[in-house]
C-alpha cells in the first residue's frame, strides 16, 4: 500500500503478510461498468477463468482502478451467509 492507502500489489494465499482482504467491497457505478469489461477481458485470457474477480481490479487491470485500504480489526469482521443477515447489519439493504 502506498502513503495514500492505495493498494499497490496483491497476492492470493495466506503467507503471513501484513494485510488481508475481508468483507464487502464497494464500487462506484463508473468502476462497476469498467469491471464488467475488464472481467470479460480477463476471462478470455489464458487461465483467466481460474482467477478471482478482485484480481481483475487489483492485478490484471490495476491501471484502471485506485483501490483504497480500509483498516479494520477482528472485531469489525462478521460472517454474513444470507441476504437477511446483511439487511440486519446494514439498513441500506432493508426492503
Amino acid at each position: 500500500m502506498d502513503k495514500k492507502g492505495v493498494i499497490e500489489r496483491v497476492r492470493v494465499g495466506g503467507d503471513g503478510g501484513v494485510w488481508q482482504m475481508v468483507g464487502i467491497s464497494y464500487w462506484t457505478p463508473e468502476d462497476g461498468r469498467k469491471l464488467v469489461g475488464d472481467i470479460e477481458k480477463t476471462i478470455s485470457m489464458p487461465g483467466g477463468k481460474e482467477r478471482y474477480w478482485d484480481e481483475v481490479a487489483l492485478t490484471f487491470c490495476a491501471e484502471h482502478y485506485e483501490v483504497h485500504v480500509r483498516e479494520c480489526s477482528t472485531d469489525d469482521i462478521v460472517e454474513i451467509d444470507t441476504f437477511k443477515e446483511l439487511q440486519a447489519l446494514d439498513s441500506a439493504y432493508a426492503k
